[in-house]
């Protein structure tokens, strides 16, 4: 990420960055490779506060009683390789210098209606 793109990211900012450790809370934070998403909700200066997204898990949806999202209910979701994130209930300090690009973070809604065109982008996600 451009030094100039980090330092406008702010408040409400969805975020692809490096976490210092792959999990928090015995939760997994990776969600694309080596990168975790989040989302700015405070901080300032050089460290921000981020809540943390996870890859939605089979326990997740057992836990939660929510139906699992297929190909044949959801296809440009499926087909467009997006990952299926949740948000989680703790945030954790992130350093500017971390941050590695500006994440999309779409509810399903928003991804079925036909009026999202960048699907398959690697920095694309829904809730």
């Amino acid at each position: 990420m451009d030094d100039s793109l980090r330092d406008h990211v702010g408040i409400e900012d969805h975020i692809l960055f490096e976490p210092v450790e792959s999990t928090v809370a015995g939760r997994p934070l990776l969600v694309l490779d080596k990168y975790a998403v989040g989302k700015i909700i405070g901080g300032t200066g050089p460290v921000l506060q981020v809540i943390v997204f996870t890859r939605m898990s089979s326990d997740i949806l057992m836990q939660h009683s929510i139906p699992p999202v297929t190909t044949a209910a959801f296809l440009k979701a499926t087909l467009g390789n997006m990952i299926e994130v949740v948000c989680q209930d703790f945030c954790i300090n992130v350093g500017r210098s971390t941050f590695h690009d500006v994440a999309y973070v779409l509810p399903l809604s928003e991804v079925e209606s036909g009026l999202f065109h960048m699907s398959g982008c690697y920095n694309c996600f829904f809730i």
